[in-house]
């Protein structure tokens, strides 16, 4: 009986390499320090108290990331439990559809303690 093997000319996949995994930590540092200071930044824009400000980009980025390991756990569930997954992945996801009243006259440098329409 014959042994299956690929075909010679077509190239196995590579393996990553000690700096494909350099880059990919430091895109991910890189981008994990953007996201928490932009969060942090949001926070103190919407008047969240002092402390909570540092917390608030934790709960916003730990519920997406907790998303993301739902999804991957439940790949081979049921249909209807995937579509629940990815409904509450893709909300927490979701843009603004734009400023609310209470950041619409916010600052990004300091926080605004004007009256909001």
């Amino acid at each position: 009986m014959a042994t299956l093997a690929p075909p010679a000319h077509i190239p196995l996949p590579s393996r990553a390499t000690a700096w494909d995994h350099a880059a990919i930590l430091t895109l991910g540092a890189a981008g994990c320090a953007l996201s928490y200071d932009a969060l942090q930044q949001m926070a103190v824009a919407i008047h969240v108290r002092g402390f909570l400000t540092y917390l608030f980009p934790l709960l916003i980025d730990g519920f997406i990331a907790y998303g993301v390991r739902a999804l991957i756990i439940l790949r081979g569930a049921p249909f209807r439990a995937r579509l629940y997954v990815w409904a509450l992945f893709g909300t927490a996801t979701a843009p603004a559809p734009g400023p609310t009243p209470s950041t619409r006259y916010a600052s990004t440098s300091k926080p605004h303690r004007g009256t909001c329409i």
